[in-house]
């Protein structure tokens, strides 16, 4: 039987990886959360991250350079599967400019993942000066978060054109409308939701965040919002929100619900 270092090796080795990489990575401490890269003549740079979330400490930053080639290993306590022990997620480019590659390795075995997109990838290709890809959704489920967010922050009755104006697409200086139905809010949110994601479509949205007139409090700086390019600021922004709104779902105790679940809901009842 192979030693698992062997194994870990010999899947970036075949994966396109200089052996020189493969084989700092494979005999590393699994504990450790550092990046490891190749220069130009194979010479070997090693450095930890601070904390253990790899994403977090790359957003905003540049790799040295000059990098031929870079795995990054997060912490092997992250996990794939709820109840599963830990496994060690590493995630690197055989060479700048390819596509991303990640593995699972876990129980001895080495588990090679589809070229990968998500934030560990993101964050790698913008610190290597790289383009991610396009956004896989629009506006639409973002906006549907803020305004979920201002509906569970309500702790009084309220009548339908407060939860209308508590809608990121309704000024709060719009007259006040009046409906003989639920039915004829619902269509009119449906027409203004679409209509305002349309307008506010993630370019629009980092445009503004560079401008500074768009904030997160982990976006609190134009540059950061610059060093995202669309892609990867639609994805963060959409995860972000999501953890923020599921805090929100927690806090109010709604039990019988999880984020997916009540974001769906809403989602059905507007036809989103």
């Amino acid at each position: 039987m192979n030693h698992p270092a062997h194994s870990l090796h010999r899947a970036f080795v075949d994966a396109g990886f200089p052996s020189v990489l493969a084989d700092c990575v494979a005999n590393e401490d699994p504990n450790r959360t550092f990046f490891a890269a190749t220069r130009p003549g194979r010479q070997l740079l090693l450095c930890d991250f601070e904390g253990a979330n790899p994403v977090t400490a790359l957003r905003g930053q540049s790799f040295p350079q000059p990098i031929d080639s870079l795995i990054v290993a997060s912490h092997g306590a992250n996990r794939l599967v709820a109840g599963s022990i830990p496994h060690r997620i590493l995630t690197g480019v055989p060479a700048v400019g390819e596509p991303v590659r990640s593995f699972v390795w876990g129980y001895g075995r080495v588990q090679p993942l589809a070229e990968s997109t998500g934030l560990l990838p993101d964050a790698i290709n913008r610190a290597l000066g790289q383009p991610t890809p396009q956004p896989e959704h629009s506006t639409r489920r973002f906006w549907l978060l803020v305004w979920l967010s201002a509906l569970l922050a309500i702790d009084d009755a309220v009548d339908l054109w407060e939860l209308a104006l508590l809608h990121p697409a309704v000024a709060p200086e719009e007259a006040r409308a009046e409906w003989d139905s639920s039915g004829e809010l619902l269509a009119f949110l449906r027409q203004r939701h679409s209509d305002h994601a349309a307008v506010r479509d993630w370019g629009a949205l980092r445009a503004d965040a560079i401008a500074g007139n768009f904030v997160f409090p982990w976006l609190n700086a134009a540059s950061l919002a610059e060093w995202y390019d669309v892609g990867s600021f639609a994805r963060a922004v959409e995860a972000e929100t999501w953890a923020a709104t599921a805090a929100i779902v927690g806090d109010r105790s709604l039990a019988h619900w999880d984020l997916r679940q009540l974001a769906a809901h809403v989602a059905g009842q507007l036809e989103l």
